[in-house]
């Protein structure tokens, strides 16, 4: 079943705010990350005004499929991804606009992890903007306006908060926050090791988990040739986690699969983006329940289950037609690793789309929630592990779906 994004209270803007809110719109629309697009530019700027119209409670993924997509009303959303497709990379690229310190004084306009409703926060400030306009007599002095101003907000704070645990029954708060908590409770830096693409060497790192780095004796070409190539997809997860981690104000590192090291991975919490392609996704998974293998003599990979050896479900053949592939699937993990002593955490999928899939999960709190109403009460302090399943369409990943679960 698909959980529709929540979506918050009505946010309160006095006429003021409206017009700052929308001239930050126009800013960040003829910016080149959606001067040029007829997709990321649109969806943003239906979002932003209908928000600002007070019909926030409008923005939900079928409304905009229609309105926005001309999709037709009864459209299956679960099989059409196109909305939440595209609110994720609107996400992505408001984040790549905001990451430019030139624009470090402006208004942020922000679309959070799903919901389809924007947020307007002025300059680094935490809390969104929720500017009240009140009938109040006119205070005398200066002290007694300012006090009065942070008692209203703080009056209409508890009240949105109280308004949004009414409406939202199903939805408990802090999921991602949850899964998340040994890395943002960490005095380290986060590790991020990201897959590295070697042209034809995929399954032999699979067959034999040799690292394929560059060589002292390598030419330059040789360089280019063999070194650091990321997919699209591993660079846009690295975005995502920099965002989450960013909004924590957690510091961070990247460094490619083939070029990370044990000593690296000692330093502090690990990500491992990223499935055949990552030597240390491989190692790392290898002794688990759920872990990713090939068919002997067939560029056919999957994840293996030790408990089940003759499931080959999860499965994705290298060799058919991309066009044509349906399904990918991916491990996603939460681990103590006694030989580092650090967390490590693994978002890995067998193919990109798996991938997609997996961070999409772990971003996410109405995802994250399947997971966590499965586990025990005192999950915090136990590994786990889990095989996401996504269906492909057009190429594009579909929502998450949660298949295995291993705790121990």
């Amino acid at each position: 079943m698909h959980v529709e994004p929540q979506t918050p209270t009505q946010i309160i803007l006095s006429p003021k705010d409206r017009r700052a809110v929308a001239e930050q719109l126009e800013r960040i629309l003829a910016s080149p990350l959606f001067k040029q697009s007829k997709r990321y530019s649109p969806f943003l700027r239906y979002v932003v005004e209908k928000t600002l119209a007070g019909e926030a409670d409008t923005l939900k993924e079928r409304t905009l499929g229609v309105e926005i997509f001309g999709r037709a009303p009864d459209y299956d959303s679960s099989n059409d991804p196109v909305v939440r497709v595209t609110a994720g990379e609107v996400r992505r690229r408001i984040a790549q606009y905001y990451h430019d310190s030139e624009h470090d004084r402006e208004l942020r306009i922000e679309l959070s992890p799903g919901s389809y409703v924007p947020e307007f926060r002025p300059t680094q400030q935490v809390a969104p903007l929720l500017p009240i306009e009140t009938s109040l007599p006119p205070p005398t002095t200066v002290r007694s306006r300012y006090i009065v101003h942070w008692i209203v907000v703080g009056v209409v704070a508890a009240l949105a908060i109280l308004g949004i645990l009414l409406h939202s029954p199903t939805q408990r708060p802090g999921m991602v926050d949850a899964w998340w908590q040994p890395a943002f409770r960490s005095t380290s830096p986060i590790l991020f090791s990201v897959g590295t693409i070697q042209p034809g060497a995929v399954f032999s790192t699979v067959l034999t988990q040799e690292s394929h780095s560059t060589s002292d004796t390598d030419t330059v070409e040789g360089d280019l040739v063999h070194s650091d190539h990321i997919g699209l997809v591993d660079a846009i997860a690295l975005e995502t986690f920099a965002s989450l981690f960013s909004a924590q104000k957690h510091s961070f590192r990247t460094l490619s699969s083939s070029r990370t090291t044990f000593d690296d991975l000692r330093g502090g919490p690990v990500i491992l983006v990223a499935g055949l392609d990552n030597l240390w996704t491989l190692r790392v998974t290898e002794p688990l329940r759920f872990h990713f293998s090939v068919e002997q003599g067939e560029k056919i990979a999957f994840i293996a289950d030790q408990q089940n050896p003759a499931n080959h479900d999860w499965q994705v053949d290298f060799t058919s037609v991309y066009s044509q592939l349906t399904k990918d699937y991916a491990i996603i993990a939460r681990l103590h690793d006694a030989t580092s002593d650090k967390p490590i955490f693994v978002v890995a999928g067998i193919g990109r789309n798996g991938t997609a899939a997996a961070v999409e999960y772990v971003t996410t709190d109405s995802t994250l929630k399947g997971l966590i109403d499965r586990l025990p009460a005192h999950w915090q302090d136990k590994n786990v592990e889990a095989v996401i399943q996504t269906r492909v369409i057009n190429g594009q990943a579909g929502p998450p779906i949660l298949v295995a679960v291993q705790i121990w």
